[in-house]
């Protein structure tokens, strides 16, 4: 049995919430592509198809943008396949995803008395008061978030699992003050009134209000349910060693891989100098054409020692031109989000075979494992060090890219330096 197992529906996340126990010295392994593990019969990777007993394991179950029955499925498979004293079902900080259905399937699956919910981030300006979720103080269902296609359409946390039939209730702020003690009774006293374990979503506005929900629930029989804000209050019962700190090779730049659209990557994109920034034409990215003369270009780049990005856009309107491209060839906008993911994993990995890089960084969970699937990497150890908050630093295990230091970031995470503080870093 593994010390902790943690669920998540996209790779940036799994890594994020992975981070907070690697930095604490825990062994700490993340299993990217999904069927890797479940299916015990066909493991593409010795390195990480059976994780020592005792490891912290994050699994990606990459099933965000998944039917809700087949994210619930997966889940399901994950949670029963890697035991773990404790479970974490890690869930977007902006509510994206299957997040209701994901949470009562790990919660049934992990046969847990009650599963706490607890989304917030405060250091990324994710916030929950009065049950209602928040960016930067604006109602979730107000944001550039509710337009993703699997965004959310309320900021009610509990309205996320109102069609559940599984009883469902909020433990406000003013609980939350009063302590571990009255929060761990609090929801003692839930589960014990309740005909099926419940769900118990919890106001958070600082680091310390995450705190005290973790310290409750550590005796608990409970199912941890939230982002990495909270992953990283759960306190293990084993010593850990400090972790040890890492140095990216100096003698080739570091590349990047920007696939996100979020607004906060384009004003992190304006701050990396213009030379540095290579992006592909809208017609290439449906097509999944990789342009060779780019990547001969960035590679040169690259092997001079200086910081290169490959990006499917810098603004709107390059969005909006990859969009109609797609269109002309008969594509839904589901359909143009993974080519693009495609065709950028597909044009990193061949200026990576073209040169060595000093490191790697992907913003996009399914740029990150549209990256790995083509160099056949399944699996990633985090090394406990990271660039910035939201940024962790992992290696890749197997497949080409094996011993590949690679950072990765949520589009909205990071300060507006995040990629120049990356480059400084890895060049």
């Amino acid at each position: 049995m593994h010390t902790v197992t943690i669920v998540a529906d996209d790779l940036t996340g799994v890594l994020d919430a992975g981070h907070s126990f690697a930095e604490r010295g825990h062994e700490t392994v993340v299993i990217a592509t999904p069927a890797d593990m479940i299916s015990r019969s066909r493991p593409r990777s010795r390195a990480v198809s059976r994780p020592r007993s005792g490891a912290v394991i994050g699994y990606n179950t990459d099933s965000r943008y998944r039917s809700p029955s087949e994210a619930a499925d997966r889940v399901s498979e994950a949670v029963t396949a890697l035991p773990a004293a404790t479970t974490y079902k890690k869930v977007d900080s902006t509510l994206r995803g299957n997040v209701g259905i994901e949470i009562d399937a790990a919660l049934r699956s992990a046969g847990a008395a009650v599963a706490v919910f607890a989304p917030a981030y405060p250091e990324q300006g994710r916030t929950t008061r009065d049950g209602t979720h928040y960016v930067d103080d604006e109602p979730i269902d107000a944001t550039t978030y509710a337009a993703d296609a699997k965004g959310p359409d309320t900021a009610l946390l509990t309205d996320l699992f109102a069609d559940l039939g599984r009883p469902v209730t909020h433990l406000s702020l003013d609980h939350v003050r009063e302590g571990r003690v009255h929060v761990r009774a609090e929801l003692q006293a839930i589960a014990a009134g309740a005909d099926e374990p419940p769900i118990v979503a919890v106001d958070a506005t600082k680091p310390s209000h995450l705190a005290t929900v973790a310290a409750a629930i550590r005796p608990l029989n409970a199912l941890p349910a939230g982002s990495a804000g909270l992953a990283k209050h759960l306190r293990l019962s084993e010593d850990a060693t400090e972790a040890v700190s890492v140095t990216p090779p100096d003698e080739s730049g570091p590349l990047g891989i920007v696939g996100s659209v979020n607004p906060e990557t384009f004003a992190q994109l304006r701050r990396v100098p213009s030379e540095a920034v290579f992006t592909l034409e809208p017609a290439a990215l449906v097509s999944e054409t990789v342009p060779r003369e780019t990547v001969a270009r960035v590679a040169d780049r690259i092997r001079s020692g200086e910081p290169a990005v490959i990006t499917a856009a810098t603004d709107e309107k390059a969005v909006e031109r990859t969009v109609k491209a797609g269109e002309r060839r008969g594509l839904v906008a589901s359909r143009v989000r993974d080519r693009v993911a495609m065709t950028l994993g597909m044009t990193g990995l061949a200026v990576i075979e073209a040169g060595a890089v000093s490191g790697l960084l992907v913003t996009g969970g399914d740029v990150a494992l549209a990256t790995l699937r083509h160099a056949d990497g399944t699996g990633i150890s985090l090394t406990g060090t990271s660039i910035a908050e939201g940024m962790p630093v992992g290696r890749v295990m197997d497949g080409s890219l094996a011993e590949t230091l690679l950072v990765t970031k949520a589009g909205g995470f990071g300060e507006r330096n995040a990629l120049r503080d990356y480059f400084e870093w890895g060049g």
